[in-house]
């Protein structure tokens, strides 16, 4: 019920990366970067914004609805991902594997 509660305010919100523009508007946000998967059953790219967590070369995400947000199924199911990152004013695609690590 909590998650349907936060999709549906999500949904209307005027926040531009909680709402319905964050492709669009992924620019704007310094801390806001992409991530590519590709869907389970389509195979069609699936673009999801997601916070800053780089740590030398690695990225790392923390999914607040944990192993139910639907990019971790689908790194589950297929691990090659893509993520859009700026070096300067430049935004470049990076290609690598995800690994979905256990929560506590």
């Amino acid at each position: 019920m909590r998650r349907k509660r936060l999709d549906f305010v999500r949904a209307f919100s005027p926040h531009p990366v909680c709402g319905q523009f964050p492709c669009l508007l992924w620019a704007l946000c310094r801390l806001i970067w992409l991530l590519e998967t590709r869907g389970r059953k389509t195979g069609k790219a699936r673009r999801t914004p997601v916070g800053d967590a780089r740590v030398g070369d690695q990225f790392w995400i923390v999914a607040e609805h944990g192993v139910k947000a639907g990019y971790v199924r689908i790194i589950a199911h297929d691990p090659r991902v893509r993520l859009k990152l700026r070096k300067g004013f430049c935004a470049h695609w990076y290609t690598g594997p995800a690994h979905v690590l256990p929560g506590r």
